[in-house]
């Protein structure tokens, strides 16, 4: 059934990606139906299988929310394994009359507030998520060579206006590509940001995406400086404080990405305020 619901629909629409809701999210369950019986295993070898059926038959890069290890094979790319959902559930965050945390309604169509409605996050949401103290790229040490990760669709790189200095250089530092929302009223406030990040982030990745994560260090007492490096050598450093840092003879500035490529270049790249 799935096959020929997704074939009807790309014969109309012709996407050029397939997003599978909730197929890698690792939820995964036994059937005791009478004569339909099915083990988590199985379970998740379908999922894997309906992934990768897009892939090799349509030949279209498929993806999911999430990308758990159980069932991660089928999926080239995994929405929110950089952002997670956060909040589901908090009454601050979902109901109008909370304005302080109050992600916005799902309209009006053409701009709904729950996407581009700039949104603060709870002090613990911060610490938990986003301070880079006590963040690891331990999703991609095992996976960065095989699944292209990004944040969860309701939570794009401009949306958590009190941790965009750390949502960004994070994902630069684990060389994650963005996700932004775009509508026509917001394309002139936000394109320079998205060129910006582009020029920086683009040649990178087409050198990384595919490349191991082999390391990840703290490079200062506070851990506010910080170091991923992939398989081919190319190191990235990161300097979340709001002061400049010398390291090594090298000036990083403040909410700044440093990247010191094998081929011995580097080029540098910092964080601007919130649009």
């Amino acid at each position: 059934m799935l096959e020929r619901r997704i074939d009807a629909i790309q014969k109309v629409a012709g996407f050029n990606s397939w997003f599978l809701d909730a197929y890698a999210a690792g939820m995964l369950f036994d059937s005791y139906r009478p004569g339909a019986p099915m083990t988590q295993a199985q379970n998740a070898a379908g999922n894997v299988g309906a992934s990768r059926w897009i892939s090799e038959v349509l030949q279209l890069p498929s993806g999911s929310e999430d990308g758990n290890a159980a069932t991660a094979q089928g999926v080239l790319f995994a929405h929110g394994m950089q952002t997670p959902v956060i909040g589901w559930g908090d009454r601050d965050m979902h109901q109008p009359d909370t304005a302080d945390f109050f992600v916005g309604q799902w309209y009006p169509p053409e701009q709904p507030g729950v996407f581009f409605k700039p949104t603060r996050l709870k002090a613990d949401y911060r610490r938990v998520h986003f301070a880079p103290v006590s963040r690891l790229p331990l999703y991609q040490a095992v996976f960065h060579g095989s699944v292209i990760t990004s944040h969860h669709w309701l939570f794009d790189s401009l949306k958590l206006s009190d941790v965009r200095v750390e949502n960004e250089l994070t994902q630069l530092l684990y060389n994650v590509p963005p996700l932004y929302h775009l509508s026509a009223a917001s394309l002139d406030q936000r394109l320079p940001l998205i060129v910006r990040q582009d020029r920086f982030f683009r040649p990178l990745h087409e050198r990384l995406a595919t490349q191991a994560l082999t390391a990840f260090d703290w490079l200062s007492e506070d851990r506010l400086v910080q170091q991923t490096t992939f398989a081919d050598g190319t190191r990235l450093l990161a300097n979340f404080d709001a002061a400049p840092r010398n390291w090594q003879g090298r000036t990083l500035p403040e909410h700044s990405m440093t990247a010191l490529l094998a081929d011995g270049s580097d080029s540098q790249y910092q964080v601007q305020a919130a649009p």
